[in-house]
Formats: structure tokens, sequence, C-alpha cells
């Protein structure tokens, strides 16, 4: 009897222990797979962190492409221009007076362009604002030949103390510029988004104001020089691309020169002419260009 209950206590304490080892198992079991879909999620996560690190990064770095990609198409801000120039100088006083048209003509222009934006609106396009530091100009005139005029239309005959009549010597005008211009600029690059260096080529245009120097220099039997401060106006288009642009442009201006002298200029050992002390003269001009731009 006593063996019964003895084998009885035995065979239960044997399974409790088989159920003891039963659920110490599962439980490992289940933390196990706890553990590991802890260790997926956090796998997926540092996945996922990567995925975006690596896009930002991309970004980052399409966006410096980007930048300086952009900074090399308009990298070009200042620029050295030569024009060579059509020019007629007109008394605005007197209207039947002659215009005169220049034989030679050129300027000089040396400036830089100041954005307004740093970035370029849809990346195509940049406004700023031109700034000439010199900005010069000289022009010829065709020779006014004296001789040629029939004063006899005009009332007037000149004579010497002889009685001949007198002729008066051939005149030559110069006329020379010096000021500062400034004014606003547009570039557009048309072509920026077929690329293949074509994004280099920009079209532009301008509107500038120039207060300036101005001198018309009258040569006759002596040189005589009539000054004046005259505001100038100014427009213009080109094209560019890169370091190199052609361009046309028209000027034009109005001032009152002091003239007082010119009579001096064209006087004669036998007649004195005298000069008015104010005349208006009306310049304009227009020009083709070639400019360095860097």
């Amino acid at each position: 009897m006593s063996d019964t209950w003895m084998f009885i206590g035995r065979r239960d304490d044997y399974a409790m222990r088989k159920l003891l080892f039963t659920c110490i198992a599962v439980s490992v079991l289940c933390l196990a797979a706890h553990a590991q879909d802890a260790t997926i999620d956090s796998l997926n996560q540092r996945i996922q962190d990567l995925e975006v690190r690596t896009r930002a990064l991309e970004q980052a770095d399409s966006l410096r492409e980007l930048r300086e990609h952009l900074a090399k198409i308009w990298k070009q801000k200042k620029y050295w221009t030569v024009g060579y120039t059509f020019q007629n100088l007109k008394n605005a006083d007197d209207a039947e007076a002659e215009t005169l048209k220049s034989s030679f003509a050129m300027s000089l222009q040396w400036g830089k362009t100041f954005s307004l934006h740093r970035k370029p609106i849809a990346n195509m396009v940049k406004i700023g604002i031109d700034w000439n530091w010199v900005d010069w100009h000289y022009a010829k005139y065709k020779k006014l030949d004296m001789d040629e005029v029939d004063w006899n239309d005009d009332g007037e005959v000149y004579w010497n103390d002889n009685g001949e009549n007198l002729k008066l010597p051939n005149l030559t005008y110069h006329q020379i510029d010096l000021g500062m211009a400034i004014g606003p600029s547009v570039q557009v690059t048309p072509f920026y988004t077929i690329g293949q260096g074509l994004e280099y080529l920009k079209v532009y245009s301008f509107f500038h104001v120039t207060p300036s120097f101005s001198g018309i220099i009258l040569h006759g039997d002596k040189s005589e020089i009539a000054g004046a401060y005259n505001t100038f106006f100014s427009w213009g288009i080109g094209i560019a691309y890169k370091a190199f642009a052609i361009g046309f442009e028209h000027r034009w201006g109005k001032a009152k020169y002091n003239t007082t002298n010119f009579g001096d200029a064209i006087e004669t050992n036998d007649m004195e002419i005298e000069a008015d002390r104010q005349t208006k003269y009306k310049t304009t001009a227009s020009k083709l260009t070639v400019s360095l731009r860097f």
C-alpha cells in the first residue's frame, strides 16, 4: 500500500516537473519571439531611418549641384563694353540748322550688375541694377564746309575791307561725354530647360540714366570747347554667351552748352562773329556693342 502511494507521488512529481518545464519552455519561446519581433521592428526602423537619411543626402547633393550649376551660369557680373556708334548732333534752338552726323564715333563702358535676388526666378530670370563706373563717348562729326553755304539766301553776305565776298573756314565738330550710368536690367536664360550648354545663353535688356559732363569742340581757325551738364538716357538689348556678349543700344540727351567762345573758332582776319552764350544741342546715337563679361 505504501509502495503504491509512493509510486503515485513520484508520478505526480514528475508530471509537475514536466508541466513546469513546459511552462518555462513556452515562456522562453514567447520571450524569444517577442525579442525577435522587437529586433525585427528595430531593424525595420533603422532601415527606414537609413532610407530617410539617404534621400536627404541625395536631395542635399542635388541641391548643391543645382546651386553650383546656377552659380556658373550667373557668375558674370562685371562687364567691359566697346561700342561703334552712329551719332547725330542737332542745334535745338535753330530749326533750320543742319544736323551733324558722325564720321567716326565710339564708346567705352565699364560696370557691374548688382542682383536684386540671389536665386534666379524659376532658375531662368534675374533682375538687377546696372552701375557703369565709366561711361565714355566720343564722336567726330563730318566736316561742315562753310564754302558751300549760300549766305545770300539768308539775307547775309559777309564782305572784307576790299569789298570782296568773305569765305568762312571749314568747321569740324567733336563731342566728348563722360559720366556714370545707373538703371535696371533683366536677364533671361530661355533655353535653361534644354541644357546641353544652351543654359549659358542669355538675353538681356536694360534702361540707363547717365549724368554726364558733355563737351562740344568746334575746330576752325582756332579750337574752342562748349561744356555742359547733360543727362543722357539709353536703352539696350543683347545676347550673351558665358564671357562674351553683343548688343544694340540707343542713347539720347539734350542740354544747353556755353558757346560764348565759338565765335573765336570761326573768326577770320577780317571778321568777327558773335556766338550765343547758351545754345541747346540734342544728341542722339545708336550703337553696336561687344562686351567682355567676367
